[in-house]
C-alpha cells in the first residue's frame, strides 16, 4: 500500500514547482542567447572530408563519433525533432570544449567513479544489464560506449565543479530580496521552507548563468569548423549544367503562384533563408510569382517576369508546374519534399545544404 506524502511535503513541492518556473524562464533565455552567439559568430562551415564532422581547436569530431554520441544522448522518440547537425553544434561541440579544458587542467575520473555512475544509471533505468545491452545493440552500441560517455561526463562535471561552480554561493541578502517579493501559495508553509527553496533555485540559476557565460567565452576563443555533409542534399536533382551566376554569385530561383497551396506552405521559409544569404552578399535570388510577376524577395512590386527568367523556368520544368526550384542552374527540384510531414525545418536545412554546396563550387 502506498503511503501518502505528508501535507507539508506536498505544499513544499508545489511551491518549489511554481518558483522553478520563474527561475527556468531566465535560465532558458541565457541558454538561447549563448547558443545564438555560438552558432552565428564562431562556426565556419566547409565541405565534408575524411569522415570529419567538425574540428574543435584542431581536434576532430568524426562522423562515427557524432553518430555514437547522438544515439547515446537522444532518445529515438525525439530524433525527428532534434536533428543530428543541431545536436553537433548545440551539444557535442560545447561538450568537446569543456572536455578539452578538463584534460588541460589534468582532471581525472577513476574507474570506480565510472562504474558507480553506470551502476546507478542501470538501477534507475529499471533494466537488467542483459536487457540494456540488447537495447544498445539495436543502435550498434555497447556497454563500453556507455561507460566512455560516463567517463567524459564525469571529467567535465569534476572540472566545472572544481574550477567554476564551487566558487558560487548565495547570500542571505539575495534570499531575503526574493522572499520579500514572493507570496507563498500555502500560508502553512514556513518561512524557513520558503527560504530553503529560494536558496536552492537561486543557486541553480547562478550556476547556470555562470556556465553559459563560461561556454560563450570558450567558444569565442575557439577555432571551430563544421563540415557540411553532402548527403543532406536528398531531394534536389544535380545536373551537368554550369553554375549560373550574377556578379560572381550563384543565382537561386523559386517559381510559385498565388493559388498554389504547396507554394504558400513553403514561401516564407524559402524567402527567409534566401534573405539571410542575400544580406551577407553571398547569393543572388529571385522568388517569382507567376500570377503577379512579382519577385517577393524585393521591396518593390514588380509587374512582370523578365523573358530570360521565364525561359529558365521552362527549360528546367517543361510541364510548367509549381513550385519549381532552380538553384544555380545546377540543382533542380519540382514540388516540395518534406510537406507531407509538415517539416519546414527540413526544407530549410535542404535549401541551406544546396546553397552551401554552390558556394563551395
Amino acid at each position: 500500500m502506498k503511503r501518502k506524502a505528508p501535507r507539508a511535503s506536498k505544499r513544499l513541492k508545489k511551491y518549489e514547482e511554481k518558483l522553478f518556473v520563474w527561475f527556468t524562464a531566465s535560465i532558458l533565455l541565457l541558454v538561447f542567447m549563448a547558443l545564438g552567439i555560438f552558432l552565428i559568430n564562431r562556426i565556419e562551415t566547409k565541405s565534408l572530408k575524411d569522415n570529419v564532422a567538425a574540428m574543435v581547436n584542431g581536434e576532430k569530431i568524426t562522423i562515427d563519433e557524432l553518430d555514437q554520441w547522438y544515439k547515446l544522448s537522444v532518445n529515438p522518440a525525439y530524433r525527428d525533432a532534434i536533428k543530428k547537425e543541431d545536436f553537433l553544434a548545440e551539444s557535442l561541440i560545447p561538450q568537446k570544449l569543456l572536455l578539452q579544458e578538463a584534460q588541460r587542467n589534468k582532471i581525472k575520473a577513476d574507474k570506480e567513479e565510472v562504474e558507480n555512475a553506470f551502476g546507478e544509471f542501470l538501477i534507475d533505468s529499471g533494466l537488467s544489464q542483459k536487457e540494456f545491452e540488447k537495447k544498445l545493440s539495436e543502435d550498434g552500441l555497447s556497454i563500453n560506449d556507455v561507460k566512455e560517455a560516463f567517463k567524459q561526463q564525469i571529467l567535465i562535471d569534476n572540472f566545472i565543479d572544481q574550477h567554476l561552480l564551487s566558487k558560487i554561493n548565495v547570500s542571505d541578502a539575495e534570499i531575503s530580496e526574493i522572499s520579500q517579493g514572493t507570496t507563498s501559495l500555502d500560508p502553512l508553509l514556513s518561512q524557513e521552507e520558503i527560504r530553503k527553496v529560494i536558496s536552492e533555485q537561486l543557486l541553480l540559476r547562478k550556476k547556470t548563468e555562470a556556465l553559459q557565460i563560461y561556454i560563450k567565452q570558450l567558444t569565442s576563443n575557439a577555432q571551430i569548423q563544421l563540415f557540411a555533409n553532402d548527403e543532406k542534399i536528398t531531394s534536389f536533382l544535380e545536373l551537368e549544367d554550369e553554375i549560373c551566376r550574377e556578379n560572381d554569385k550563384p543565382v537561386i530561383r523559386l517559381y510559385t503562384s498565388s493559388w498554389c497551396e504547396p507554394c504558400k506552405w513553403v514561401k516564407n521559409s524559402f524567402d527567409g533563408v534566401m534573405r539571410d544569404y542575400m544580406k551577407d552578399g553571398k547569393i543572388a535570388a529571385y522568388h517569382w510569382d507567376l500570377d503577379t510577376g512579382d519577385n517577393t524577395l524585393t521591396e518593390e512590386i514588380e509587374s512582370g517576369i523578365p523573358k530570360g527568367e521565364m525561359e529558365i523556368f521552362k527549360k528546367y520544368n517543361q510541364e510548367a508546374t509549381v513550385p519549381t526550384y532552380v538553384f544555380g542552374c545546377k540543382y533542380v527540384r519540382i514540388g516540395n519534399f518534406y510537406e507531407k510531414n509538415n517539416n519546414l525545418d527540413a526544407e530549410e536545412q535542404e535549401f541551406i545544404a544546396v546553397v552551401e554546396k554552390l558556394l563551395q563550387s
